[in-house]
């Protein structure tokens, strides 16, 4: 059996990281990751205005039915609508990493 050292494992590429365990590497307890269903989300848009967005009448987002939410420090960052909780909350996470990235500043 052979062991893999802390630092060994640690240097790995980021890229092969869960979406989920990258955002929390990157931003510890800074960020919340939470999935709504499409119901839930729709009344919390009307307590939180800032998290209205333009979801239209696509035809292709008819079986969308959750939204995974991600905020740093109280503040919405990403959201995404898929079929279910855990794609949801797995792309959420993707962007927010993606946001982080291209704004350090917003852990900073």
């Amino acid at each position: 059996t052979s062991t893999i050292s802390r630092t060994t494992f640690a240097s790995i590429d980021a890229r092969f990281l869960h979406p989920k365990q990258h955002l929390f590497e990157m931003a510890g307890t800074l960020v919340s990751v939470k999935a709504y269903t499409e119901e839930v989300f729709l009344r919390l848009q009307n307590v939180f205005p800032h998290w209205k967005c333009n979801m239209g009448n696509n035809s292709n987002c008819t079986n969308s039915k959750c939204f995974g939410v991600v905020r740093c420090r109280d503040i919405v960052i990403a959201v995404a609508r898929e079929s279910s909780n855990r794609a949801a909350v797995n792309v959420a996470c993707a962007l927010a990493v993606e946001v982080l990235k291209a704004n350090p500043q917003i852990i900073d």
